[in-house]
């Protein structure tokens, strides 16, 4: 996890085996338990709203 210095875009890195194993973890009991009862102040601005960016890495097998 990369925190701003400025701002308030952090920048979080995983990863996974495949999309789908990444999927089963979004949607597993853990995950569910681990963010429950968390709760962010609504953001002020249009721009402030939380966003997810994806990138895919290939190799060469």
């Amino acid at each position: 996890m990369l925190k701003p210095k400025k701002g308030n875009t952090y920048v979080v890195f995983t990863q996974w085996k495949s999309v789908q194993d990444f999927e089963n973890w979004k949607n597993s009991d853990q995950f569910k338990q681990s963010h429950k009862g968390q709760s962010t102040k609504p953001p002020a601005y249009f721009a402030d709203r939380p966003f997810l960016t994806t990138y895919h890495m290939l190799s060469d097998e």
